[in-house]
């Protein structure tokens, strides 16, 4: 378990802080919200951007961990087809960091706070086929629910030119470059090395919050501040219907 840099870079308030914990990028509330989380939202994101979360859903992942939502956000692959195999590996992570770490973190509340999922584009085909997973479901926390975000059976092609359009200024002009190699030869190993090469070089180069500071200033601020305001009343009311009797 080690702490990163809260990728938004809001040092002007009491802000949730983001931590690295066996694989899983995990946001806990600020020290000022209340002792018993609201909820514990396992977080899955899209296709290549679900690879870099830090980079892609900052904004709104720590706006909800300061709303009083812990969030488990499980890295998926940005190269693997086989969509099975990734559902039971991101499910068996978030299992892992729910029972080693926030388990810990929460202490005798634990059992008290629900677990929602919130799943975006890909992420949201992941969700179901975790649902599918009778064996693993077993050694997995109960789920109260699940939020699934611009879910879309777009074929391949589709999702990568809608990916480019929302991917950050540094690094859209070599993403689109390399989904153009793909329109002509399909190699999905090759493309994924290249665009992790690409995020690789940018961060070493920029920093983390500086290329999250981009993404925020210059595509997602409004967008997922509407986001965050639509998901918080469907969380509560998700969350207030696991306390009534």
């Amino acid at each position: 378990e080690k702490s990163i840099p809260n990728p938004v870079g809001d040092s002007n308030r009491d802000s949730a802080n983001w931590f690295d914990m066996n694989g899983c990028y995990v946001v806990i509330p600020p020290a000022s919200s209340p002792r018993v989380p609201k909820a514990i939202i396992h977080f899955v994101g899209g296709f290549v951007l679900g690879a870099f979360i830090p980079l892609s859903y900052a904004t709104i992942l720590t706006e909800l961990g300061n709303c009083g939502f812990v969030i488990v956000a499980t890295p998926i692959p940005a190269a693997e087809i086989c969509h099975g195999i990734v559902a039971e590996n991101t499910l068996s992570a978030f299992s892992k960091c729910y029972y080693n770490n926030i388990k810990t973190i929460l202490g005798n509340v634990f059992e008290e706070v629900p677990v929602l999922g919130l799943s975006h584009s890909l992420g949201g085909k992941l969700t179901v086929l975790m649902g599918s997973l009778i064996k693993e479901r077993k050694n997995s926390p109960k789920r109260f629910g699940n939020v699934y975000l611009a879910f879309n059976n777009f074929g391949l092609l589709d999702s990568l030119n809608m990916s480019v359009s929302q991917a950050p200024p540094p690094v859209r002009q070599q993403m689109q470059q390399t989904f153009d190699d793909l329109k002509g030869v399909f190699q999905i190993g090759k493309i994924a090395s290249r665009i992790s090469s690409t995020v690789q070089e940018t961060l070493n180069s920029n920093g983390i919050p500086t290329v999250v500071s981009q993404v925020v200033n210059d595509l997602f601020s409004s967008e997922q501040q509407q986001t965050v305001s639509s998901l918080l009343g469907r969380f509560k009311q998700m969350a207030d219907s696991t306390q009534s009797p």
